[in-house]
């Protein structure tokens, strides 16, 4: 019966983890190149 709702949310999820997982990724990445550069 909701499986449209559902679905919809799901999608919804995945796209917030992709972009949270990729901010996340992106500032982990840029501080680990700055301590490098550092060192």
């Amino acid at each position: 019966m909701s499986s449209t709702r559902l679905a919809l949310l799901g999608t919804g999820l995945v796209a917030f983890f992709l972009l949270a997982g990729g901010l996340f990724l992106y500032l982990f990445g840029t501080q680990t190149y700055t301590v490098d550069g550092r060192v």
